[in-house]
């Protein structure tokens, strides 16, 4: 979680990119192929900047359901993290 969890349309605490980072670095060292799932204030100005922590998997319910165009923020979403993942 990247936000305090209880309720939506929190905003996301950036300080929590350092976990999701750890997390990530665990895993690749035990060498899992589990996927970092990562949900709360996820949207389209910080997507790439969880992807870029570790995360594979992202969930975002307000950051889209919230928008004003739904199918933009879908494609910006998927363009940022996209963007960020490594080559």
């Amino acid at each position: 979680m990247t936000v305090n969890p209880g309720w939506g349309g929190q905003k996301f605490i950036r300080s929590t990119l350092g976990k999701v980072r750890e997390i990530s670095e665990m895993l690749a060292a035990i060498g899992s192929t589990a996927r970092l799932e990562v949900d709360g204030g996820i949207d389209p100005s910080n997507v790439a900047d969880v992807v870029r922590a570790g995360a594979r998997v992202v969930v975002s319910g307000s950051g889209i359901f919230r928008s004003d165009n739904i199918p933009e923020t879908v494609r910006l979403l998927r363009r940022n993290a996209d963007k960020a993942l490594p080559l």
